[in-house]
């Protein structure tokens, strides 16, 4: 994994990417995530295996929430979280949901792309964690 992240941070620094510009590059920004763990690996590591763990199940409780202030407070860690570690795609999607949420009971179906991003991001994890 030391070795993937390494390659992956020198391709996306080489490339100019800065915090949340080319945020479409990758599921997850490694080059913010660097910044918010001040270059340490060990912690990065813990950080990325912590949302795959995290996401599944926050976004499992916000399709069983019972309640808008509590799908609203769900979507709000989620969206919280997915910024800190610069999955811009899940924080985007998680934002929407929150919008959602003051005007209307959200369905199945609103979570639709929320979960898609989540299973982007989780699968490019997974896929460095090799």
């Amino acid at each position: 994994m030391e070795g993937k992240l390494v390659a992956i941070h020198r391709k996306q620094r080489k490339s100019g990417l800065k915090c949340g510009v080319g945020r479409k590059a990758s599921p997850v920004d490694l080059v913010h995530l660097s910044r918010q763990t001040l270059g340490d690996r060990e912690l990065e590591k813990e950080v990325l295996s912590l949302f795959v763990n995290q996401s599944t199940l926050y976004l499992r409780r916000l399709q069983e929430a019972k309640s808008a202030k509590e799908r609203k407070s769900v979507a709000h860690t989620i969206m919280g979280s997915a910024r800190g570690l610069g999955a811009w795609q899940v924080a985007e999607e998680a934002a929407k949901i929150e919008a959602c949420c003051s005007q209307k009971s959200v369905k199945k179906a609103d979570c639709d792309g929320l979960a898609h991003a989540v299973d982007n991001a989780n699968a490019y994890i997974r896929e460095l964690m090799c």
